[in-house]
This record gives structure tokens, sequence and C-alpha cells, in this order.
């Protein structure tokens, strides 16, 4: 089945801010866990002070995203478009499309 072009638009979109965000913040596959920890504390102290709460209540989000982006960041742009159109096609396909994609993985 051909891929759906909508989703695989989708799928670029998504893969290129990831790593432009990679870039920006200086983000590698290989990042030691004190500088891992760092950028954690850096990015829920900013959204803290844009949302005005407490810190830790971003902690475990912006966790999750730097894990995300170090993965990426691992990953060849052909590899991070296929993650990203698998994530994106069920947000534009209908659902015998998805059904046909799950059949088939």
């Amino acid at each position: 089945m051909e891929k759906n072009q909508e989703a695989l638009a989708l799928a670029f979109k998504k893969a290129r801010y990831k790593k432009t965000r990679i870039a920006e913040l200086n983000i590698t596959a290989e990042m030691k866990d004190e500088d891992v920890d760092i950028l954690i504390e850096k990015l829920a102290l900013a959204k803290a002070i844009e949302n005005n709460a407490p810190v830790t209540k971003f902690r475990k989000g912006q966790e999750w995203y730097v894990e995300h982006l170090i993965t990426a960041a691992g990953m060849t742009g052909e590899q991070l478009i296929e993650a990203e159109y698998l994530e994106s096609v069920g947000e534009v396909s209908t659902e015998s499309e998805m059904a046909h994609l799950l059949d088939n993985m």
C-alpha cells in the first residue's frame, strides 16, 4: 500500500521541528546523564515561570520531552520520518487505511 501523502507531509513537519529543537537545545544521542538532568531542569523552570506554577509540575513532562528528543537525535532522517509517519497516519487516515496498516505491521 502506498503511503498516505497527508500523513507523510505531517510526519516531515514533525521531524523537521524535532531536528530544529535538537539543534537549538544542543541535544545528542550520547548526552551524559548530568547534562540531561540540567536540560530537563532548565526547561521545567522556563515552563514554571511562563505558567506561574511550581517547577515540580513540569519536570515529568520535560523529562519525557528531552528523552524523546534524545531518541530522535540518534535516528537518521529516514528513521525519524518513518517513526513520525506511523504516529501521524492515525491522525489523517480513514479507518480502513489504519486497519490495513496495522494488518501489515
